[in-house]
């Protein structure tokens, strides 16, 4: 047997046969968390999690240089993570086109200020950065927003580039495909467990007459075989 293989094999029968010890944490960790190693160890947190990610982006390269497309997504991280940043989201895992954050708790005040950001990143994408960035293609997205406990596993292998984290839970993978049911004009997506936990600020506005309408649409999805009620808004806040 080869070397190649054999460290393969032997890597996976550890994996299979090593306990895996869970550790609780009380902040969103990162490559450098000491305690976090390629063995059986994951921590785990609470947090509502937001995931962003652009429509048909895959488009853009058939419409614009490799140059432009740069442009375009530089201008959206700019304007994501700065949102993100200011309402103290967790910035991880840039894939291309997507971004998650994590806001660290479920209570109602932590889901308030998650569809805040949303809100706001909305706001700065339709309009700052996209009128900004005229001659371009306007970029479209959609942003699910939901809430749980979190693993974070290390994976890969030992070497600055070999590495990253991933993140286990059915409030990120659930955020994310509410992400996929988003976009314009509805931009934002959030699950009906969390929509239940919203005080009336969050779900109702007045009309033009003074009276109360809801921010919100029904909708729905299919999430691990089970059709699902999420809820769909428009409404943005400006910066």
């Amino acid at each position: 047997m080869n070397l190649f293989r054999r460290q393969i094999e032997d890597r996976t029968k550890s994996i299979r046969d090593e306990q895996f010890l869970e550790n609780p944490i009380s902040v969103v960790p990162t490559l450098e968390t000491a305690s976090l190693t390629f063995n059986n160890v994951g921590k785990s947190f609470y947090a509502t999690v937001l995931y962003i990610d652009i429509r048909h982006s895959s488009e853009l390269l058939d419409a614009h240089r490799y140059a432009n497309v740069a442009k375009l997504l530089s201008a959206f991280y700019n304007a994501i993570v700065r949102i993100a940043n200011h309402d103290r989201g967790e910035i991880r895992s840039f894939n291309g086109d997507s971004l998650l954050v994590f806001y660290m708790g479920t209570e109602e005040e932590t889901i308030s200020k998650a569809i805040c950001s949303a809100m706001r990143m909305s706001y700065a994408i339709t309009d700052i950065v996209n009128p900004l960035m005229r001659g371009l293609s306007n970029l479209d997205f959609g942003i699910g927003i939901d809430y749980g406990k979190v693993l974070a596993k290390k994976v890969g292998i030992s070497g600055s580039v070999n590495k990253d984290l991933i993140w286990i839970g059915n409030g990120v993978n659930r955020a994310t495909k509410i992400s996929d049911k988003c976009k314009h004009p509805y931009h934002i997506g959030i699950s009906d467990k969390l929509y239940q936990k919203l005080d009336g600020a969050m779900v109702y506005t007045h009309d033009d007459v003074g009276l109360l309408k809801s921010m919100w649409i029904q909708s729905n999805m299919v999430y691990n075989g089970n059709t699902e009620t999420i809820h769909k808004t428009s409404y943005y806040i400006e910066i």
